[in-house]
């Protein structure tokens, strides 16, 4: 999949930027892995969970290995999430998931 990044830059313009993500399994009951070619491998990031239905928001550091992300998602209740990944550069990736 093919993401769009926008970024506003101190000048106050908008950069829109192409990269891609595979995040999955999708739907997934334990663990889901994020890879794309934004994430620099051993970094750190901040990643914010929210559920759709609005009755659940964590935000918590990740840690990569290569240029991939896996979270572990045994104890989130099952429903449909959206997630907000802050990268280093300022830029944020977002994405859903369904946890089974």
């Amino acid at each position: 999949q093919t993401i769009q990044i926008t970024k506003l830059s101190s000048s106050s313009k908008l950069i829109v930027e192409e990269f891609s993500i595979f995040v999955g399994p999708n739907p997934t009951s334990d663990y889901l892995n994020i890879s794309s070619d934004a994430i620099q491998p051993d970094s750190e990031y901040e990643l914010v969970l929210v559920s759709m239905s609005g009755d659940y928001n964590q935000v918590m550091k990740v840690r990569s290995s290569e240029k991939s992300i896996s979270l572990d998602l045994t104890n989130l209740k099952i429903g449909l999430y959206v997630g907000h990944m802050y990268l280093s550069d300022g830029k944020m990736v977002r994405f859903k998931f369904l946890k089974k």
